[in-house]
């Protein structure tokens, strides 16, 4: 038997209202890598290698690899929508905001607030939310 991966242990905490998608295709990974202009991040590498975006209840959408935003001015990839312009965003090379972190968008890749310290932090938040609240809660 395989042995999970951290971000496979981490999605198993959303329960039963996670949607998963079949992996993204190796060639848009490295599409990716080179509009980024670096390696993947290897926690999003590892979550894009077993599912290409995510739901979890209707309440969580993480962007499949087509559908991220690369802000290469700002140095953040767009994960994840509000629907309401805002956005969460990887940092990747960002000047002031650590690489991994998430950072939320305000209508701007250039209005970024850190909200947590990597990807798989920011996922066990997710769920401990939605599993507590039913709902994700926007940052601001």
């Amino acid at each position: 038997m395989a042995r999970l991966t951290s971000v496979q242990r981490i999605l198993a905490e959303f329960g039963p209202g996670l949607r998963l998608r079949p992996p993204a295709p190796i060639e848009a990974l490295s599409r990716l890598g080179k509009e980024i202009g670096t390696e993947i991040p290897p926690s999003l590498a590892e979550l894009l290698a077993f599912t290409n975006g995510l739901s979890v209840s209707d309440v969580l959408n993480i962007a499949s690899v087509e559908e991220m935003w690369w802000h290469g001015d700002a140095g953040v990839l767009a994960i994840h929508s509000w629907g309401n312009g805002d956005w969460d965003m990887l940092a990747i090379r960002h000047p002031s905001i650590p690489a991994g972190s998430i950072a939320f968008a305000n209508h701007s890749p250039h209005v970024l607030v850190p909200i947590e310290r990597s990807l798989e932090a920011w996922l066990l938040e997710a769920a401990r939310e939605i599993g507590e609240l039913g709902t994700l809660l926007h940052p601001f």
